[in-house]
């Protein structure tokens, strides 16, 4: 873990970086989503270890095709706004052995962040992938009116997002754009890969995450 004078200053560094690599997300569909394969992308913890997975459904058959996992060890601790510390690392470990076409929808916020890179966009840029943002909780912005199941969010007089109500849930998801992709096509990916109220390769990948994290204790 970090001394307390070398976390303020990496959290510094870490900031000035996400405000350079901000400029670098695209917002549109690049290349349009038209295929069927969506990957999902969880952390899971140990005492010491962060245990990531990455798992690539077909959504016309709702089927595993791939699932990939990694290791590493945990030595940053949970900084709200700074995810890309601690979880970065393992989750780009992961997806080094991911070729598969299609957006991968990460555990975190993408532009719905203070600097506009949260870990899924993050992720998106270092390693030029196609990535959307989903999280359980509002990190930033404002939530607008609710037309049908989507509230589009914004900060600072920009759309950096939108709350999605899923199935029965009465709490919204919060989906952004992480990189080389459009928020409309997003939230059409997030609801296209959902049954349960969220989206079943996100949970396929907490599942299995999970389960290897408690084997490591």
């Amino acid at each position: 873990m970090f001394a307390s004078g070398e976390l303020a200053h990496t959290l510094a560094e870490t900031a000035a970086q996400q405000e350079r690599l901000a400029k670098e997300v695209i917002m549109y569909d690049d290349p349009p989503f038209d295929g069927t394969l969506v990957t999902g992308v969880d952390v899971a913890y140990s005492r010491s270890e962060a245990v990531g997975c990455a798992v690539v459904v077909d959504l016309l058959g709702r089927q595993r095709v791939r699932i990939e996992k990694a290791t590493r060890p945990c030595t940053a601790p949970y900084v709200p706004g700074f995810f890309q510390l601690r979880e970065g690392p393992v989750v780009e470990e992961v997806l080094k052995s991911i070729d598969c076409d299609g957006p991968i929808l990460i555990n975190g916020n993408g532009v719905l962040h203070p600097r506009r890179l949260g870990l899924a966009s993050y992720v998106g840029v270092k390693m030029d992938k196609q990535t959307i943002g989903v999280a359980k909780g509002l990190l930033v912005g404002q939530i607008g009116p609710r037309c049908g199941d989507v509230a589009y969010i914004s900060d600072s007089g920009v759309t950096v997002g939108s709350a999605l109500w899923l199935g029965n849930r009465k709490r919204p998801i919060f989906v952004s754009v992480g990189h080389r992709t459009a928020l409309e096509t997003a939230l059409s990916v997030v609801r296209a890969s959902s049954i349960s109220g969220f989206p079943e390769p996100l949970l396929m990948a907490h599942r299995i995450a999970k389960s290897l994290a408690q084997d490591l204790e």
